[in-house]
């Protein structure tokens, strides 16, 4: 298991803060084991025994086993008998399904969000200020600033939609990408440029104009594919690495 020196993305982040208030041991270990693996702090592709995970956490036997049940069932490792879980890999092929699938359903939860967003547009035009700063990050804390706001924006709009299945279906994928960005701290701690202008898709939204809303959504999913793909999958230490197979 990796040592986390770095900072966390987004959705790991938040799935650390829910863990915090977790009711019970089982969901507090289910939080705190997605969010490392999330984070790449369980390595895709390794292999951990129930003991590992227990002396990982902190926690009990009963709490690690329901929390791997629910992560077996939401594919995020696999049972390897008599050995203990295997935390999934990762695959070019999953990472373009995931963009694809984002380009269908998030210009489409944009519109759902239209007009819902007015007790929250003040702090999305101040986030957006951070997500998009004058110039590019330097280092890795400018652009954990700059990944943390882009996330609460989309995670504020994602809110505003009301719809229950949306929010599930794109929180999923969007976790799945977060990973994609954790993955790469294996290979560069050069920082990436992940710089978005989310200025035009709040506008839309606020003024209610759920076609141009669609459009910079659209824009801002085809914005971060572009860098994921250019800045990441093609770095050869990282498509060439055994992280990328499934095993």
């Amino acid at each position: 298991m990796d040592n986390h020196s770095g900072y966390s993305v987004p959705t790991a982040l938040n799935a650390r803060a829910q863990a915090a208030s977790s009711k019970t041991l089982a969901d507090k270990a289910f939080l705190l084991l997605k969010a490392d693996i999330i984070d790449c702090i369980l390595s895709p592709g390794e292999l951990l025994s129930t003991q590992q995970l227990m002396t990982h956490t902190g926690l009990g036997l009963s709490a690690i086993r329901a929390a791997m049940e629910r992560l077996v069932a939401g594919n995020w490792v696999t049972s390897a008998p008599n050995k203990g879980y295997r935390i999934d890999g990762i695959t070019v092929k999953d990472v373009i399904e995931l963009y694809d699938l984002s380009e269908a359903i998030s210009p489409r939860l944009a519109r759902m969000s239209c007009g819902r967003i007015a007790e929250v547009y003040g702090r999305l035009i101040e986030l957006s200020e951070t997500a998009f700063p004058a110039h590019a990050p330097q280092n890795e804390e400018d652009e954990h600033r700059v990944l943390l706001a882009s996330g609460e924006i989309l995670r504020t709009i994602r809110l505003a939609s009301n719809n229950s299945y949306a929010i599930s279906l794109t929180q999923q994928v969007t976790e799945r990408l977060d990973r994609v960005v954790a993955a790469r701290r294996h290979y560069s701690q050069t920082p990436i440029d992940f710089r978005r202008d989310f200025r035009p898709l709040i506008e839309a939204l606020q003024a209610n104009q759920a076609d141009a809303a669609e459009a910079a959504s659209l824009a801002n999913v085809h914005r971060m594919r572009s860098i994921v793909i250019d800045h990441i999958l093609r770095v050869e230490s990282f498509a060439s690495s055994h992280i990328l197979a499934r095993t």
